[in-house]
């Protein structure tokens, strides 16, 4: 069964603070970013409701026959997600947390 998800990056405003994530439905996971349905979020907090990047990702579930167990699907999806947003961050001009000053 294949599975799509996507990653995203929200902002606030240009030169201002940016939010990643990782959802299976985009359009409902803006909306709930924008209705600040969990109003104790970092995203409610400091107002991050722009899109400014998304990416579509589909893995096959179930597919991985033998091999290390704990290699699923889902590690590929977020080892290869973080890959590409780390990627966007950087051609951004986004200076990683692990950067030095």
């Amino acid at each position: 069964m294949y599975k799509t998800s996507y990653v995203y990056i929200l902002f606030s405003k240009p030169n201002g603070t940016l939010y990643t994530g990782v959802t299976s439905n985009l359009k409902e996971r803006i909306i709930e970013h924008k209705m600040k349905k969990h109003p104790m979020s970092f995203t409610a907090n400091y107002e991050v409701t722009k899109l400014g990047y998304f990416e579509e990702f589909t893995s096959q579930r179930g597919v991985e026959q033998g091999g290390n167990p704990l290699l699923t699907s889902v590690d590929c999806f977020a080892t290869l997600a973080m890959t590409r947003t780390t990627a966007v961050l950087n051609s951004l001009g986004v200076r990683q947390p692990s950067e030095d000053p």
